[in-house]
């Protein structure tokens, strides 16, 4: 709160407006239903069926029995499926051929399984995936490519072929996606993360690649073999997502400016080299998406440039970050990954969001704004004024808001700014020792301006 140019008033009355002056603001995360028992690890928006797919580790959705696998239909409802078959944590869902596959692990068994959505039942496609003659091997990241699905995680074999990591499905049997050879220096292979950018395969994760090192981040396939991206290589860092936007690869994971790479936590690739973002975050990146021209980033950061608070979740428009609100999140719970579904912006969470239990997962509108006057949005009453003036707002998306109450000479009286209004807001501003006679209110909003007399009697 701002108060300039009032000096003609006395100093009790300057005293009240500042006591006296409150503010209500609501953050606009919603729970679902019930939401879910434990932690969730990914989500899939199903656009052809409209239902957004949950998987993680949790056995109930909604108080009802589902394992490691839920979802929410077009109505905004928890809509249980059929999961006695499913008995692994699920890290990655996708859409192939009208099926729905999930990605899953124990600590040493990787795992494959589609829903077969006609016959409402389970497919296994595990039993040729192997680690070190272990059945199975885990799955980590699904990604549509060439028609196919493209398959990775931490296996070793398929059918006895040695795929260190990364295999093609296509609808019928495993296609090798790479032709391993002891030449090809390749030691390990580790994927969390798959992404398209240019044609090109990247995978994220952890890799031991001769003559290249040990323990790089990312590589992508050249088209014979894997190399790491750029200088200098993402050794020693963690990868935990990859997004591209406005034409770039965006990386992000847990890394640091200072220890030779180009950003704090995310970076971007334009092909040819790495490029800060914004100054970066302050902390690990665990997933991005794009919607309506930005990109979400969510992880267990609360700066990001260097100044602006944005706990666990901000937004980046291409030139600079936003914060969403100033919700409080489990301080030991990050958010781990998110989706948009129907116009609602989807989190992974923990069991609280400010002191609310929301049980693991939760959902904000972000769609367009329903276009209407500043009229339709702010009320000021009454007018005429005795005691208090109230303004009153909601604003369902990120807004510019300033307002400023003037005396008839152009003195402000009151005045207060903000950059990213969002949600709910109530103010009392009092005016019972304020002088009789006319003030002018000015409100801005996203550039648009109302003026209101305001009489004082």
């Amino acid at each position: 709160m701002q108060l300039k140019n009032i000096y003609k008033l006395p100093a009790w009355i300057i005293a009240m407006l500042v006591v006296c002056f409150s503010i209500n603001a609501q953050t606009g995360w919603e729970k679902i239903e019930n939401g879910v028992a434990s932690k969730v690890a990914c989500f899939y928006n199903d656009l052809s069926d409209n239902q957004l797919y949950v998987g993680g580790t949790f056995k109930f959705a909604n108080n009802t029995p589902q394992n490691f696998i839920t979802r929410i239909n077009s109505s905004f409802h928890f809509d249980s499926i059929n999961t006695t078959s499913i008995t692994n944590v699920v890290y990655d869902i996708e859409k192939y051929n009208g099926n729905i596959y999930v990605g899953m692990a124990t600590s040493v068994y990787p795992t494959l399984k589609y829903f077969d959505t006609i016959n409402n039942t389970w497919i296994n496609l595990s039993d040729s995936m192997s680690v070190d003659g272990l059945t199975g091997g885990p799955v980590r990241a699904l990604r549509q490519y060439n028609d196919k699905l493209l398959v990775g995680g931490g296996f070793l074999k398929i059918n006895n072929d040695t795929v260190f990591g990364i295999t093609y499905w296509d609808g019928t049997k495993f296609q090798p996606f790479w032709y391993y050879t002891p030449q090809s220096g390749v030691t390990r292979f580790f994927v969390t993360d798959l992404m398209i950018y240019h044609g090109e395969v990247y995978a994220g994760g952890s890799f031991d690649i001769s003559p290249y090192g040990n323990v790089i981040s990312l590589v992508k396939f050249d088209g014979t073999k894997w190399v790491p991206v750029g200088l200098p290589y993402l050794i020693g860092g963690s990868v935990y997502a990859l997004q591209v936007y406005n034409d770039e690869l965006y990386v992000g994971g847990f890394f640091k400016k200072q220890q030779g790479f180009a950003g704090d936590f995310i970076m971007k690739w334009d092909g040819t080299n790495w490029h800060d973002v914004g100054g970066g975050l302050n902390q690990v990146v665990k997933d991005m998406i794009v919607y309506n021209g930005s990109l979400y980033v969510s992880g267990s950061f609360t700066v990001a440039g260097g100044t602006e608070n944005a706990e666990n979740i901000v937004r980046w428009d291409g030139s600079q970050w936003h914060k969403i609100d100033d919700s409080f999140f489990d301080w030991n719970h990050d958010i781990e990954c998110m989706a948009v579904h129907n116009e609602y912006l989807y989190i992974a969470c923990g069991p609280t969001i400010n002191g609310d239990t929301v049980n693991w997962i939760a959902r904000r509108y972000i769609g367009p704004e329903e276009t209407k006057d500043i009229e339709e949005i702010i009320n000021i009453y009454p007018n005429p004024v005795t005691d208090n003036l109230t303004l009153e707002y909601n604003l369902d998306k990120a807004s510019n808001f300033k307002f400023a109450l003037y005396d008839v000479l152009g003195n402000i009286i009151y005045q207060e700014e903000k950059p990213n209004a969002y949600g709910y807001y109530y103010y009392t501003i009092p005016t019972l020792n304020l002088a009789n006679g006319l003030y002018i209110a000015r409100i801005e909003l996203n550039g648009n301006t109302m003026v209101k007399k305001i009489i004082k009697q």
